[in-house]
């Protein structure tokens, strides 16, 4: 199971420019990744399985919401709307909050691969779904094409695939740590990539 064959491991990148943009401001144009329909299938039913021993084992963030069942960025609108209900019926007392939302550009582009690997490990995950992340990472080629013009292959160092339907679960494993810093006094929510801080 730990292996997969190098042609689930081939993408092929298309790049349009995004209406009404500059043509020679990279920024303005938009990937879209096309990836083996064979790879993606095998690539669901791991998931599942990774997500059972992630759920049971509570590595997942309580407040991560993203690409997880009966969770949506519901929940975290909800905790969020309290917690200023709540804020705002204190008698006697006048409060300031603040809420801070940013998204993260490119994130699938950020995973490195070493310190998925680590924290694999660190989190004891079965060796036989470490091996299957570390091929799935490993060793993934591309090419580009623009107005009908391919690159040459080139190897993808960091990062996952676009377009896989694995891509949002491994960045969420490879961030879990990311909220382990902040106040206790200040609550979190996310959804994969996007984060929100609120306080009062």
């Amino acid at each position: 199971m730990g292996y997969i064959p190098n042609e689930w491991k081939n993408s092929n990148i298309i790049i349009f420019l995004k209406s009404s943009k500059d043509i020679d401001h990279p920024s303005c144009y938009h990937p879209i990744s096309f990836l083996s329909c064979l790879g993606k299938h095998w690539e669901k039913i791991i998931k599942q399985r990774l997500m059972v021993i992630l759920e049971r084992r509570n590595i997942v963030l309580e407040h991560q919401a993203g690409f997880r069942s009966r969770k949506s960025t519901l929940n975290n609108t909800i905790r969020l709307t309290k917690h200023a209900q709540n804020h705002m019926h204190i008698s006697g007392c006048r409060r300031y909050a603040a809420v801070i939302l940013f998204d993260i550009k490119a994130t699938i582009y950020t995973v490195w691969h070493g310190e998925l690997i680590y924290k694999l490990n660190q989190l004891r995950v079965p060796h036989y779904l470490t091996n299957y992340l570390t091929s799935f990472a490993q060793n993934r080629t591309t090419v580009i094409e623009i107005e009908n013009k391919l690159s040459r292959p080139f190897n993808f160092n960091s990062g996952t695939p676009q377009g896989s339907p694995f891509s949002p679960l491994v960045y969420i494993i490879y961030t879990g740590d990311s909220m382990n810093g902040i106040p206790q006094h200040t609550e979190h929510g996310l959804f994969t990539d996007d984060t929100v801080l609120w306080t009062s």
